[in-house]
């Protein structure tokens, strides 16, 4: 267990730091495109996305999730789940190229269906991405997954910079995305390639494809739920409230997902192992999840304060709306990270009707938001609806894990309890000053008493360091403790 958890800790450690610096550089080009393009850019451009995201759910068809299943990777089921995935990718580019102009008159956003089209390719290219990307974790190779990410990335937010700064659209901003899955796939296609070699059959990507179906069903149900404030947004407040949105999320939701995958994307592959020792998912899961929130909720709290401040700062004036969106968005997507995990685990086991009931609380808590956006013609019914939907799909999933044992709830709910106490004081002890002060409206000077702040909570978390839960969780699991890790993965 302590070698396996060091080796884990290593893959955490390359997906993390690689996950970090695509943030801070996504942060610099959110920066640099906000100042090149408009609201309405942004706007479309988040229809596009969101277009795209439809139809990439079901092209995806759950390969990645697959891979990291997979019991043996000497089989010709790495091959079969490729074919599967190039397939899916191909029909996908189609459709959507095809229907952009229906997406754009759905949302109400004429100026969308270039950017749409544009975004095909990304359809194309992604489920082949996922899936390669997918069997490199499976088979340990964290730092090479990790790198060709990076790369590609830091590849398709430069070539997308100098797009927007010669042709500022939505067509332009989605040329980033496009770029960097399409290097994802080559990228990491090139990495697997020997794995590829056995012939795939008919029986066996069949045998996938009832995977995939059940997987695709999940993930339009989430789709709907997350993308249900967004469609109400852009019909209601107009195309330029849903720029405001997505701008709100390049700084809050798009960061902290990809930290939050670093975690996921590692530990994916060893689910697997509860289906033979449902004791054991009782315990790990537990602390986990334990670990997890002492993690994010905390982080939200800092991040709650400070991103109202960074916004004026990063992305220049015109975005003061998205400035009051982040911090809902932020406590939703920090709760959203530990429901992932959870839904993971789920997803491994093949959980369906678990997973079903969890996201079809999430969807009628936003549809309810949505409807509280049309009666009162102002954003705040979503932002509610947002927080709520992710505690109510978190809720249930953690109520089913506990009554079939693969959770323990009283020691869960106490450190959920705890940490979004400590979450909630340090979201209090810094912005309470920044009110009292009127300095919300004096971003640097706001950000600096955040910094501080942060910084007097760092110090009682050293000092209190040995009793933190993150550090002790780390060590009954062999993951401090000094060891060799397997060559290959060490940062």
């Amino acid at each position: 267990m302590p070698t396996r958890s060091r080796t884990l800790l290593a893959g955490f450690m390359w997906t993390y730091g690689v996950q970090l610096a695509t943030v801070v550089a996504q942060l610099a080009y959110a920066a640099t495109t906000s100042r090149l393009a408009d609201s309405v850019d942004f706007g479309a451009y988040g229809v596009a996305l969101s277009a795209s995201a439809l139809i990439a759910l079901v092209a995806t068809g759950g390969v990645a999730q697959g891979m990291g299943r997979l019991a043996r990777t000497d089989t010709a089921d790495p091959a079969a789940l490729s074919v599967v995935a190039l397939l899916f990718g191909g029909v996908g580019a189609i459709v959507l190229f095809v229907t952009a102009p229906w997406w754009a008159a759905l949302w109400g956003a004429s100026e969308a269906v270039t950017a749409t089209r544009v975004m095909a390719i990304s359809v194309l290219t992604a489920p082949l991405a996922g899936a390669f990307t997918g069997l490199l974790r499976r088979l340990g190779r964290f730092r090479r997954a990790a790198l060709t990410a990076l790369v590609a990335n830091l590849t398709g937010m430069a070539v997308g910079v100098a797009t927007v700064m010669a042709a500022p659209s939505a067509a332009a901003l989605v040329v980033s995305a496009v770029v960097a899955s399409a290097l994802t796939a080559l990228g990491t296609g090139f990495a697997v390639r020997t794995h590829l070699r056995q012939r795939p059959t008919l029986s066996i990507m069949r045998s996938h494809l009832t995977y995939s179906r059940n997987m695709i069903g999940m993930r339009l149900l989430s789709y709907g739920s997350g993308n249900v404030g967004r469609w109400t947004v852009s019909n209601v407040l107009g195309v330029g409230a849903l720029g405001q949105w997505n701008r709100a999320d390049a700084l809050t939701s798009v960061p902290l997902q990809q930290l939050q995958t670093s975690t996921t994307s590692v530990i994916y592959p060893e689910f697997r192992h509860a289906s033979e020792s449902p004791e054991r998912a009782r315990h790990t899961w537990t602390d986990l999840l334990s670990l997890l929130a002492w993690v994010w909720l905390p982080l939200a709290g800092i991040a709650a304060a400070a991103t109202p401040l960074l916004i004026p700062v990063l992305f220049g004036p015109g975005w003061e709306a998205a400035a009051q969106l982040a911090p809902a968005v932020v406590v939703a997507t920090s709760i959203q990270a530990l429901t992932s995990t959870l839904s993971s685990a789920h997803e491994s086991l093949g959980k369906f009707t678990w997973l079903r009931l969890t996201l079809s609380g999430s969807l009628l808590v936003n549809c309810l938001g949505a409807v509280g956006v049309w009666i009162s013609n102002q954003w705040w019914p979503i932002m509610v609806a947002l927080v709520l939907a992710t505690v109510t799909q978190h809720g249930i999933g953690v109520m089913l894990s506990s009554r079939h044992g693969y959770l323990q709830g009283a020691p869960l709910a106490r450190n959920y309890t705890l940490a979004t106490s400590v979450g909630a004081l340090i979201f209090l002890s810094a912005w309470g000053p920044v009110r009292l002060m009127g300095l919300d409206t004096k971003p640097f000077a706001g950000l600096l008493i955040v910094a501080a702040v942060t910084l007097v909570w760092g110090a009682l978390a050293w000092l209190n360091r040995a009793r933190l839960v993150p550090l002790t969780l780390a060590k009954k699991y062999g993951a401090l403790s000094p060891g060799a890790v397997p060559e290959g993965d060490t940062p």
